[in-house]
């Protein structure tokens, strides 16, 4: 994909692009693994509008497209965080698609400020929201060491605030999700981003093998 396709598709979650007004879109895949960004708009958390993790939509798009993995992924901000209010038609819909569906294994994608020093926290809720598979938390941190430095789980961002996506559909359906956030400096230009995407790919096919 060119960086003119990759701004394109970033623009569709800036600019809330999509005309229908559910404020997210599922799209069905092949395996059993589902990718989410619940922040791929803008999201409104305690009366302030806070700023969308634009790039986790192209990023989940994307790594659907290639991996053949279910995502999810917010359209519209509906005055609503769904990584953080008890209730939101997001995960009320995604822990419905994934019982409906058979998922096993959840990958939900944020992005954090550069200034952290981490370049990648896992965020497990320490251990609560993986139904104990130290060995998918392996698999995904061992292969990131290959390409990354300061790999880090639960170390700022653990994902344990029981309202989280991955905190939610873990104790509403019984399987394992992670939280996969991203420092910004490892995907601040395309090139990054799709080198990214790539090593996710990778992931995902060696996941596939284990879950």
């Amino acid at each position: 994909m060119n960086n003119l396709e990759f701004e394109a598709m970033e623009d569709y979650f800036i600019n809330e692009r999509e005309p229908d007004m559910v404020g997210h879109r599922i799209l069905e895949g092949i395996n059993t693994i589902i990718l989410t960004a619940p922040h791929s708009v803008s999201q409104l958390r305690e009366g302030k509008i806070k700023a969308g993790e634009f790039r986790t939509g192209p990023i989940v798009k994307i790594l659907g497209q290639m991996s053949q993995c279910h995502i999810a992924f917010k359209t519209k901000n509906l005055g609503d965080d769904a990584n953080y209010n008890p209730k939101c038609n997001f995960k009320d819909d995604l822990i419905n698609y994934v019982k409906d569906k058979g998922i096993k294994l959840v990958l939900d994608f944020h992005i954090s400020r550069p200034e952290r020093e981490f370049s990648i926290d896992i965020g497990t809720g320490r251990g609560a929201n993986i139904d104990n598979r130290e060995d998918i938390l392996h698999c995904i941190k061992e292969h990131l060491e290959t390409k990354y430095e300061n790999i880090k789980t639960d170390e700022v961002f653990s994902a344990k605030y029981p309202h989280t996506v991955s905190a939610t559909v873990s104790r509403e359906t019984g399987i394992p999700a992670f939280q996969i956030e991203i420092n910004w400096n490892l995907i601040d230009d395309y090139n990054k981003t799709d080198e990214f995407i790539k090593t996710m790919l990778e992931i995902i096919n060696k996941l596939e093998e284990i879950i």
